[in-house]
C-alpha cells in the first residue's frame, strides 16, 4: 500500500470514528494495527494512540510516521491534543520528539509517553495553518 494511500485511509478512518462519538478502538490500515482512544488529561481533550504495531516485513517502511503524522492532523482538525503512550521503540520515541510532542515521565514500565495540546495549529509536517475554533 503506497503512503499516500495508506494516509488516506487512516485519515477517513480516524474522523469517521471521532465523527461517531466513538470512546476507543482498533484500527487495522494495510500493514499497521493500532489501538485509539479519546481521554481527557492535564492539557485537555486527546487522542490516545494507545498501541501502535507494523508487521515486522513492513517495519521502518514510515508507517508508524504516517499513521502518527496523519492522527496528529485529524485530531487538531476535531480540536484534539495527542498523546502516544508507552513508546518503548526509540525510532518512535524520537519521532515523537520530532514532531514537537513533549515527553511524559513516570509510565509503570519505565516507557516514556508523550503528549502535544492542541493548540489550533497543525505543523506534524513543519508548517502551520490556523485553524477556526
Amino acid at each position: 500500500m503506497l503512503h499516500t494511500e495508506f494516509r488516506h485511509a487512516a485519515r477517513n478512518e480516524i474522523a469517521a470514528w471521532l465523527e461517531i462519538g466513538g470512546r476507543q478502538s482498533y484500527f487495522q490500515i494495510g500493514p499497521l494495527t493500532a489501538y485509539c482512544r479519546r481521554s481527557m488529561r492535564i492539557c485537555g481533550p486527546c487522542l490516545d494512540v494507545a498501541k501502535l504495531d507494523v508487521i515486522r516485513s513492513r517495519q521502518k517502511q514510515g508507517y508508524g510516521t504516517a499513521f502518527l503524522e496523519t492522527a496528529e492532523e485529524v485530531a487538531n482538525e476535531h480540536h484534539l491534543g495527542l498523546f502516544v503512550e508507552c513508546v518503548s521503540n526509540k525510532h518512535l520515541q524520537r519521532l515523537c520528539l520530532r514532531m514537537g510532542l513533549g515527553r511524559v515521565a513516570g509510565t509503570l514500565d519505565g516507557s516514556p509517553s508523550f503528549v502535544k495540546p492542541y493548540s489550533g495549529k497543525f505543523s506534524a509536517k513543519g508548517n502551520e495553518t490556523k485553524h477556526a475554533r
